[in-house]
């Protein structure tokens, strides 16, 4: 045996070929993986990466190397996570991608109570002039159409409510809280005459005579006094509020929120409604515009009034007429229909410009 040699008479380092690893020094605590054949030497990858990486290969040819968990386009499922959370590590930004025809992010069942709850959260600034991070939404580019975002509540299977969908701005600790914006989008292209879109707002319907849905749309009053005490959030316009008629009887259409005033308060703004009266032959319609106003004392006392500004109504027979007042602090009309109604409703919409929330 020479002055070189080994047990099994080879050089050193051994070689694969006779069970070794054919290197004479490996990086420490690297991975390891085959040579370029099957008989070349044993290689180290190139990194031992960081915290929350991933070993993700990088195709026949090439030694894996060590990728934020985003980077991988093999990872298809994150499985048997109990609890917790699973952190996707991005070095510049994280994307979930889907290479077939969509992307899904649901959370589980539950058939004995709620569903599980979902939340696209950005990150928070700890730095003390930086941002909290954005959350962006963006349909899809086409050539013939852009595609569509909806956000909307669950369905109700059964008697239940359906779920509720929200947009709800952030606040602040001591600057502005942010704004809600809705707006529809501009053309990006250069061809002339390019039409502008448009914004919808539509409430879900119901079915039969059921109640109909309703917008509402709220902000916060201005404070009576310097301070920290958060400000008050109240209906500011409220559409589609539906009342069922009975001819010579009062029916309130809103109640202005001064009752549980016990010092000087008040409320005023405008109401438009409709009447349609019908006795399945006859048909009579009515349209006002009505301004209130109200103001309450200790006790409470009130005092009020309501102007009829504009009015029109139109009879196939007989006469339809309405008398607009208060009643203690609801505003609403006495309606008088010459028919005997088997349809007999009103369609309103309110505008609340005062400090005064009101309740429909």
């Amino acid at each position: 045996m020479s002055g070189h040699g080994n047990l099994i008479d080879t050089n050193f380092p051994i070689s694969v070929a006779n069970g070794g690893t054919g290197d004479s020094s490996l990086t420490a605590y690297a991975v390891l993986c085959g040579g370029t054949t099957s008989t070349g030497n044993v290689q180290s990858i190139a990194g031992v990466g960081t915290s929350g990486q991933v070993l993700t290969s990088n195709g026949a040819g090439a030694l894996p190397t060590f990728q934020p968990a985003s980077g991988g386009s093999g990872i298809t499922t994150v499985g048997d996570v109990t609890s917790g959370s699973v952190a996707f590590n991005g070095t510049a930004g994280t994307t979930l991608t889907s290479t077939t025809a969509g992307l899904t992010l649901t959370t589980a069942s539950n058939s004995g109570g709620n569903g599980a709850n979902a939340s696209l959260t950005a990150g928070t600034s700890t730095f003390g002039s930086g941002t909290g991070g954005a959350v962006f939404i963006t349909g899809g580019q086409g050539t013939l159409g852009g595609g569509i975002i909806e956000i909307a509540g669950g369905y109700a299977s059964t008697s239940g409510t359906g779920g509720e969908a929200i947009l709800i701005p952030g606040g602040s600790a001591s600057g502005s809280a942010g704004n809600i914006i809705i707006g529809s989008s501009g053309t990006t292209g250069t061809g002339t005459n390019v039409a502008a879109g448009f914004v919808s707002i539509v409430n879900a319907p119901g079915t039969g005579t059921g109640g109909a849905g309703f917008v509402n749309i709220q902000s916060a009053t201005y404070g009576l006094s310097s301070g920290t005490s958060t400000q008050t959030t109240v209906n500011r316009v409220y559409v589609n509020g539906v009342r069922s008629l009975t001819s010579t009887v009062f029916t309130g259409l809103a109640t202005i929120d001064v009752a549980a005033t016990t010092g000087n308060h008040w409320g005023g703004g405008f109401l438009y409604f409709v009447m349609e009266c019908t006795d399945g032959t006859n048909y009579q319609v009515y349209s006002g515009q009505l301004s209130y106003s109200i103001v309450a004392t200790a006790g409470p006392t009130y005092t009020s009034q309501v102007v009829s500004l504009t009015n029109s109504s139109a009879v196939s027979s007989g006469t339809l007429t309405v008398t607009p007042s208060f009643s203690g602090n609801t505003v609403g009309i006495t309606p008088v229909t010459s028919l005997t109604p088997t349809s007999f409703m009103c369609t309103f919409t309110i505008f609340n410009n005062s400090h005064a929330d009101i309740t429909v």
